[in-house]
């Protein structure tokens, strides 16, 4: 994969350590952020409209667990009713 694409960007160490992961080859990109950009965030800043995508989650025994968020999702599809042909 080569870096995931941070060329000559980082140094060689940084590229070894990306390269090892190969959850990195099912996202679609990588973006990067720098940590001057980090420090500049408003982290208390509302957001300009609520996530739209269906958000799942899971009971742990230190309350609920974010385990994933999709703009379809089967399970929802079967639980509203909607005919097997619509479940894609």
């Amino acid at each position: 994969m080569n870096g995931c694409g941070l060329g000559g960007v980082a140094p060689e160490a940084v590229r070894s350590e990306v390269d090892r992961f190969t959850v990195w080859e099912a996202v679609q990109g990588a973006t990067w952020i720098t940590w001057a950009e980090l420090k500049a965030v408003d982290w208390n800043e509302p957001a300009e409209r609520p996530d739209g995508r269906l958000h799942q989650y899971r009971q742990t025994a230190d309350g609920l667990r974010l385990t994933g968020k999709a703009a379809w999702s089967p399970r929802v599809a079967q639980a509203v009713g909607l005919p097997d042909s619509a479940m894609g």
